[in-house]
């Protein structure tokens, strides 16, 4: 081949070449458009319209996610019950997950509050189990509730239909959970230490049973909550979900509402990644006991709830 035909060649093959990689990134470029477009879309769904305070009240300034200042978050688990949504009454918390982020400090807390812990009700006027807030007035009224007896600002809150879970997780092929515990729920058996692949249905009931025998009650419901928590999210960011992520988002923006807008999702994703380093998870211990209204209340020890609300402010960088 002469040299002149070679170089033709060789032009030839270099305009391929670069109408191939124009072509792909072209079609990754559309990919990424989609995909925020995708995400913008979920994200103004599920933004709460009634509620969208991006920072505490108790907060003598205003948050600034840019410098990666500690938050913190709530996570209300939502329950269904055909007799109060008949009686066209709120929808109770049967999750409460408190959790304070810090990543300067690479630390973040979790913790599950006790659905009949008994707390006063802020503008609501009464003493009783803190998941009847959220009944009461929506996530308003739970977080002030919260803030109130913790004694520490709560900046954002994300609401989660329990029931929808069931979706998101057969959405996903499934999830892969170690049972913390050893118990019997209608036909599922676990034991403790096993993994067992689960669909929504199946995590659902091992993440809500408490009365059974070796399910330790509303402590181990919560402990399971977590536990399934972390699954959905570790598949949730697997490569596993990629063929799932239409499906996945319309099922959260349908089960999901929050304060966070859809401007600081990605400051979130830049800023706070380094929180996740060290994940310290809290327990408040106390007892069960009957109220005067004949109810059972779960209460907290002082020093219990004192070491948790220190540790919690501790990590948000607030003095007790």
């Amino acid at each position: 081949m002469s040299t002149r035909a070679r170089k033709k060649t060789y032009r030839q093959l270099g305009t391929i070449l670069l109408v191939l990689f124009m072509t792909t990134l072209l079609a990754v470029a559309m990919l990424f458009v989609y995909i925020f477009f995708q995400f913008k879309n979920t994200a103004d769904s599920m933004q709460d319209p009634k509620y969208s305070r991006t920072s505490s009240a108790m907060r003598p300034t205003d948050l600034n996610l840019n410098t990666g200042q500690p938050v913190s978050m709530v996570l209300f688990g939502l329950d269904s019950d055909e007799g109060r949504a008949m009686r066209q009454e709120g929808r109770r918390s049967d999750t409460i997950i408190l959790a304070t982020l810090n990543p300067q400090n690479q630390k973040m807390t979790l913790l599950s509050v006790p659905r009949d812990t008994q707390a006063e009700i802020v503008g609501h006027g009464t003493t009783e189990k803190i998941n009847h807030a959220y009944a009461y007035g929506g996530p308003k009224m739970a977080i002030d509730t919260l803030e109130k007896y913790f004694n520490m600002p709560i900046d954002y809150y994300a609401s989660v239909d329990m029931d929808d879970f069931v979706f998101i997780i057969d959405n996903i092929g499934g999830i892969n959970v170690v049972s913390p515990h050893t118990f019997t729920y209608d036909k599922y058996h676990y034991a403790a230490g096993e993994t067992y692949r689960m669909n929504g249905k199946e995590a659902l009931a091992f993440a809500r049973s408490r009365k059974e025998t070796g399910a330790m009650g509303d402590e181990g419901r919560q402990v399971r909550q977590q536990v399934i928590l972390n699954a959905i999210t570790k598949k949730l960011l697997s490569i596993e979900s990629v063929p799932y992520f239409n499906e996945v988002l319309k099922t959260i923006s349908h089960s999901v509402t929050t304060n966070v807008a859809f401007q600081d999702v990605n400051k979130f994703r830049k800023y706070y990644a380094p929180a996740l380093g060290s994940i310290e998870k809290l327990s408040l211990n106390g007892t069960n006991e009957i109220g005067d209204d004949g109810l059972w209340y779960f209460i907290p020890s002082d020093e219990a709830k004192d070491d948790i609300e220190t540790r919690m402010k501790n990590n948000l960088g607030i003095s007790s």
